[in-house]
């Protein structure tokens, strides 16, 4: 499990699934080892469907 720990005392968990969060500051993407904030919730929701439809496409055998 990899948790983030800001000196303010907020954590994120970086092991879980990506998945978008609204946190006090504002919108982050979380999760896949990674904590990546975003301007807005639509911006986040677009981050999540382009990972997802990228994610496999270097892997893909032809």
């Amino acid at each position: 499990m990899t948790i983030y720990k800001l000196p303010d005392g907020t954590e994120f968990n970086l092991s879980d699934q990506i998945h978008k969060e609204e946190r006090s500051d504002g919108w982050y993407i979380i999760g896949n080892d990674q904590e990546v904030k975003v301007k807005d919730e639509a911006r986040a929701d677009r981050y999540i469907e382009i990972y997802n439809r990228d994610r496999y496409k270097y892997y893909i055998i032809h």
